[in-house]
């Protein structure tokens, strides 16, 4: 069996708006069974919603 995991790290907030298109680009590209996520503040919850 084999698990694709695609690791980011978003830099908190820095040009997230820019980002966040390319970000969500990048994960249905590559369609992992995992993502995770680093540098991720707690008030960025509200923004990761795709």
């Amino acid at each position: 069996m084999i698990v694709k995991v695609l690791n980011l790290n978003l830099w908190n907030y820095n040009n997230f708006d820019q980002r966040k298109p390319k970000i969500v680009k990048l994960i249905k590209k590559y369609n992992p069974d995992i993502v995770t996520f680093e540098e991720v503040r707690e008030d960025s919850k509200k923004i990761l919603y795709f």
